[in-house]
């Protein structure tokens, strides 16, 4: 039947694979980061977050540095993160590219390998999502609608579709966050320049290496992130950029010749327990 098709081949999709070396930033600024000493703080005692006045790159308390962040993201009205996924060494990698705003506008891509994809439009009252056409041959599904877009409500038969929409932007700022760990600040190279802040972490028994990027142009935004996830299977690689920022999400709904409006077809199609929410630990 057409549920289990679709659940299977979107689980495959969104869930099978987490591989390949992640991109980093401008290879001069992360060389000048490396020349730059750095300074280890251990877990401060609660306090008032510093004065917006100070410049991110004068504190060295990398708590303050991380509230300063958290405070910034959480005041702005839209962002766009770039992730990739992969194991070092494998050939094999996952991407997101996702756009989200706080008017639940989100445009959402997904790539597995390179060739599998999902990809998911959403507004206040319409969603949109679809497969590329192969991978739904492969899964037995009705042929009829391989490539085509599936339309319905955000809370209808398409709602787990939308997990995707609702990745944590920040997972630095989210469930890798230090949780008391000693945070290590790099100053900036020049005035004004990105602060970096990294920290170690272990989650459920398997060590992590956390590094953010922090803008240093008053924004105090976040610019780039790496997470380095020991596992029984290999080093995870998570490599995230941002940009972006407060700028409109644009939703551009399919060409109607494209679309199938799944919620007119009822039970027939049924629920999709989509493993969306945890692309992004």
């Amino acid at each position: 039947m057409l549920p289990r098709h679709l659940t299977a081949a979107l689980a495959v999709l969104l869930a099978a694979t987490v591989v390949t070396s992640c991109g980093g930033g401008d290879d001069d600024a992360s060389a000048s980061a490396e020349a730059t000493p750095e300074r280890t703080t251990s877990p401060p005692a609660p306090a008032a977050a510093p004065t917006p006045d100070v410049p991110l790159g004068e504190l060295t308390d990398g708590e303050a540095i991380l509230a300063r962040t958290r405070a910034a993201t959480e005041a702005v009205t839209s962002a766009h993160l770039d992730l990739r996924t992969g194991v070092a060494g494998m050939p094999d990698a996952s991407t997101l590219s996702l756009y989200v705003s706080q008017d639940g506008s989100c445009v959402a891509h997904f790539t597995n390998t390179g060739d599998r994809v999902v990809e998911v439009l959403r507004t206040q009252l319409e969603v949109w999502a679809r497969m590329d056409a192969g991978s739904w041959s492969q899964t037995g599904g009705p042929p009829e609608l391989a490539g085509k877009w599936l339309h319905g409500a955000p809370n209808g038969q398409l709602e787990p579709l939308t997990e995707l929409c609702r990745t944590e932007p920040y997972p630095p700022l989210d469930a890798w966050s230090p949780e008391g760990a000693p945070v290590t600040v790099t100053p900036p190279p020049t005035e004004g320049g990105p602060v970096e802040v990294s920290w170690d972490l272990s989650q459920d028994g398997m060590e992590a290496h956390v590094t953010l990027l922090v803008a240093g142009d008053g924004t105090d935004l976040p610019l780039e992130a790496g997470i380095d996830l020991e596992t029984p299977t290999g080093t995870m690689e998570m490599a995230m950029e941002w940009d972006g920022f407060d700028r409109p999400v644009e939703v551009t709904p399919p060409a109607p010749g494209t679309v199938v409006d799944v919620d007119g077809m009822g039970g027939d199609f049924g629920q999709l327990p989509l493993p969306g929410g945890g692309l992004v630990p």
